[in-house]
């Protein structure tokens, strides 16, 4: 496919329910933590918790699709998680845990304006917490 119309493809797609809730001036998956995701995930057997919960909502490219390289890519999963097999909360405790990577003030209010329930958001929370290593309290 020609640039040309690759990028008029491109500009007339519908825009993700999800990606004005993003930061692009500042993304979050700029290196080193696109390796740091990757050297996570091998260090827990090759899957994060978000890789399962991904592939039970019926995405199936999953290290293709996470952590996103650019813009493009984070639509693409956006997109990915907007046709997933998925109910309306489900589909947005995955965003609520992409959206931790850009600030935790951002997710809490999209917790907040979605009505996230907070067992959801708190398990969503746990996980992040797990398959990054951050804030994880061992004993």
């Amino acid at each position: 496919m020609p640039d040309s119309a690759r990028r008029m493809e491109t500009e007339t797609r519908p825009a993700s329910l999800y990606l004005p809730w993003f930061d692009l001036s500042h993304f979050p998956w700029s290196d080193p933590l696109p390796e740091q995701i990757r050297l996570r995930r091998a260090a827990l057997n090759d899957e994060l918790i978000f890789d399962i919960l991904l592939r039970a909502g019926g995405i199936d490219n999953v290290f293709s699709l996470y952590p996103p390289q650019d813009s493009a890519a984070l639509r693409n999963l956006l997109e990915a998680i907007e046709n997933a097999a998925y109910d309306r909360t489900r589909k947005d405790c995955l965003v609520f845990y992409l959206l931790k990577w850009q600030t935790p003030d951002r997710a809490t209010d999209f917790a907040n304006r979605r009505r996230l329930p907070p067992q959801f958001s708190t398990l969503t929370d746990a996980y992040w917490s797990l398959d990054t290593g951050r804030d994880v309290q061992v004993g």
